[in-house]
């Protein structure tokens, strides 16, 4: 069966920005052996933005596709909600200048927590490639990218420590406009 190219240009596009896999991380190491900006990520957050946020990242999936081709339309907005799905539980662990972010329900990011790119096998298996760096503010940023398009997060913590708070930006040469949303996190 011939597909028609506007259906390949949805699904390249979703596999571009698909949500890349998680799963909760090792324990993190001993405080005596992470410095700071590690030891105050390093745990696990639960989801607290409800439905709100939920909302600001559908009507920011909306607005970036609103210019497309109809019939490319739906289908890309519906493969970007399932790609961005919001994950209950993240998690944080630093050992032996990594970092790993993880959920409960799929495989971790690991990689070097300088920036270094590496290559990633997302939970549909495409390979992305990879960088996590940890900067001195502990603020931390994860990018995943294929050629056709990438997403960068930043996790910054509260000066507390108990709540997180995660910004995404989704960018393609296939959207008309990059994706921006944040989504909140507490401590758990």
């Amino acid at each position: 069966m011939k597909r028609s190219p506007f259906v390949w240009l949805a699904v390249s596009l979703a596999a571009a920005l698909a949500t890349p896999a998680f799963a909760d991380p090792a324990p993190a190491p001993s405080a005596s052996a992470a410095p700071a900006g590690r030891e105050r990520l390093a745990g696990r957050f639960s989801y607290v933005g409800g439905a709100k946020e939920i909302a600001v990242k559908d009507a920011a999936i909306e607005k970036a596709t609103e210019s497309m081709f109809f019939a490319t339309r739906g289908i890309a907005r519906s493969k970007l909600r399932d790609h961005t799905l919001v994950r209950a539980i993240l998690s944080f662990a630093f050992a032996n200048g990594t970092v790993t972010i993880g959920t409960s329900d799929t495989p971790p990011t690991v990689s070097p927590d300088n920036g270094t790119t590496v290559d990633y096998k997302n939970r549909d298996g495409d390979t992305m490639k990879l960088s996590q760096k940890l900067a001195p503010d502990g603020r931390l940023t994860q990018s995943l990218s294929t050629d056709a398009g990438g997403r960068v997060a930043t996790f910054v913590l509260s000066a507390d420590g108990k709540t997180l708070a995660v910004t995404h930006v989704l960018s393609s040469s296939k959207l008309p406009q990059p994706i921006r949303y944040t989504l909140t996190y507490q401590r758990t």
